[in-house]
């Protein structure tokens, strides 16, 4: 079932994705024991009340298929659950389209559940606005507030903000999507794209959400340049991977930062993983090879082949700078330390699933 395989956390509540789950049953009130459609997934919340915590819902998607994957990514934020589907087929567009054709295979979905006088209900049914097969959308999701942020694998070559659609020329060059809701209302007003895109770079792998604030990684973005807003035309350092910082500027979405690491070599996948609360962003590089332990160490070393690292970066008047470079306490071959990052106020938590 890969219960666990997607987690998220805020305030009291829980919510776990189970991807591989096997029921047939639609909507929040399935009945966990039917096994009738391989890998169509499932979403559990929990909640944590006088007594500690307990299971308050079952989440289904509402037109759950065999395949759906729905829970391979989660978010929750207050009263609203997002649910990602990246297997999820159908070829409608926009926010509330028809949701039974399945002519679109792995085209991606993302459901939204409102808690209403207590009970999770289905919400918002999101695509993306250029769904096409196998774009995965839902490949990553985060919510901040009234905020939405969606990555996916699509092929555009657009770059930047609200770029061209539609020509499908770079391959898993990946895009994220910035919904927001008004008056209950949730539409699509950002189409986010590398300013730098290329082919098999999945921009939107990891996405992270605050007020104002998005951050999107491409673990497998191939720039040599290093540190913030260094030369993004140097492509000789293969899957080294960025991370890319969008702003709320009046109205729209602007680029304001393109961070890479100050040590990033080939391979180091920074951008794996990323965090965002106010001014800090955290960034993980699952790859990252060096020997060093705690904080700030020695970067330059490469002795150890993906034993990871994190970087934490600050906003100072507007502009990014990094102001932590964090490696475990104890540093082995393969650990991957940074496959995974959260952030809440002061505190970092860093994931290394194979240490």
């Amino acid at each position: 079932d890969r219960f666990g395989e997607s987690v998220d956390l805020h305030g009291d509540v829980l919510i776990v994705g189970a991807d591989g789950e096997d029921s047939s049953i639609p909507g929040n009130q399935g009945h966990e024991e039917f096994g009738l459609a391989d890998g169509s997934g499932a979403a559990y919340v929990f909640e944590r009340g006088e007594g500690g915590w307990g299971q308050v819902a079952f989440l289904k998607a509402p037109n759950s298929d065999p395949g759906d994957y729905f829970g391979n990514a989660v978010a929750v934020h207050g009263s609203t659950i997002a649910v990602a589907a990246m297997g999820e087929d159908s070829a409608s567009t926009g926010v509330d389209g028809d949701q039974t054709d399945n002519s679109l295979d792995s085209s991606g979905a993302v459901h939204v559940f409102e808690r209403v006088c207590g009970e999770w209900i289905p919400g918002a049914y999101v695509k993306a606005s250029n769904p096409d097969a196998f774009d995965f959308f839902g490949l990553s999701v985060a919510l901040a507030n009234d905020l939405l942020v969606v990555g996916a694998a699509e092929a555009s070559s657009a770059t930047g903000v609200n770029g061209n659609q539609d020509d499908n020329s770079a391959y898993s060059s990946g895009a994220a999507y910035i919904f927001e809701r008004v008056d209950n209302t949730w539409k699509q007003t950002a189409y986010l794209k590398a300013s730098n895109t290329r082919t098999l770079t999945t921009f939107g792998r990891a996405v992270a959400a605050a007020p104002n604030l998005v951050v999107v990684g491409a673990e497998y973005e191939d720039g040599s340049g290093r540190g913030v807003n260094a030369d993004q035309g140097l492509f000789e350092a293969t899957n080294s991977g960025a991370a890319y910082v969008f702003e709320r500027v009046d109205e729209g979405w602007v680029q304001t930062a393109y961070l890479k690491a100050p040590n990033a070599d080939a391979g180091d996948r920074f951008g794996t993983s990323v965090a965002a609360a106010r001014d800090t962003i955290v960034v993980g590089a699952r790859g990252e090879d060096s020997a060093a332990t705690g904080i700030d160490g020695e970067q330059g070393d490469n002795e150890v082949s993906d034993a990871g690292a994190a970087y934490v970066y600050r906003r100072d008047q507007r502009r990014w700078k990094m102001v932590a470079y964090v490696k475990p306490s104890s540093t082995h071959e393969l650990d991957v330390f940074g496959s995974a990052v959260a952030l809440s106020g002061d505190t970092v938590s860093v994931g290394a699933h194979l240490d």
